[in-house]
């Protein structure tokens, strides 16, 4: 169900403009279009949307510079983003996520995907606030978010007491220990609570990963 939840797509191609945002009308949401970055920008403030798309080659002010601005903004700073642009490789990625993107979805796009991965977005922002996981300390009647640690507790300090459930994290940097070291520990920590998870590894072995859970648990990774 779409709620009526409103979406501004960004996109200087008028053919994708157009199926996006049949695809999305098609499925109950109420669209606005943009033709470029600064455009997009301008439609955010002036309609508040409940996500945006944004295309990154794009005229006056491209896909990162307007998903920059747009975080940066109070106003709108907190809506979801996703950019979907042709350009797949990790480079692009990396700097759409860098630049405040939730998600990043490569040209040509499945109609059934998009309409997942906006209905996710939308679900996961409800209740949270701007700038940081969680609900608004001032609003009492906003729902609760359940946590789950990260096992290190200075960083469960700074995400006020851990991950929010069914959220996708994306590690960049150094942690102060091993990536594998600590999405082992996590995962396996919510593996005996009986939570579904899923562990994307850029090098490492899957037979090493699932080893490195076995000895982490009580019984192999294979019975859970």
């Amino acid at each position: 169900m779409s709620d009526n939840a409103r979406i501004l797509i960004a996109d200087d191609e008028p053919n994708i403009l157009m199926l996006t945002s049949q695809i999305l009308e098609g499925a109950g949401y109420t669209v606005f279009r943009a033709t470029n970055g600064q455009e997009a920008m301008e439609k955010a403030l002036a309609e508040k949307p409940d996500l945006i798309l944004l295309d990154i080659r794009m005229p006056k002010v491209n896909g990162y510079e307007a998903c920059r601005a747009l975080r940066e903004d109070p106003e709108v700073g907190n809506v979801p983003i996703i950019i979907v642009s042709a350009l797949g490789e990790e480079y692009n990625r990396l700097t759409g996520f860098e630049e405040g993107a939730d998600d990043y979805m490569t040209k040509p796009v499945s109609p059934d995907e998009l309409k997942a991965r906006v209905q996710a977005l939308l679900l996961r922002s409800k209740g949270l606030r701007p700038g940081l996981f969680g609900r608004k300390k001032d609003d009492p009647g906003a729902p609760e978010v359940e946590r789950i640690s990260t096992g290190i507790p200075n960083l469960d300090k700074l995400l006020e007491g851990g991950i929010p459930k069914g959220s996708n994290v994306l590690l960049i940097g150094s942690l102060g220990r091993g990536k594998s070291s600590f999405c082992r520990k996590f995962i396996s920590h919510g593996i005996t609570r009986g939570e579904p998870s899923m562990y994307v590894a850029i090098d490492d072995d899957p037979k090493l990963v699932n080893q490195g859970l076995s000895n982490q648990l009580p019984q192999p990774v294979a019975e859970y």
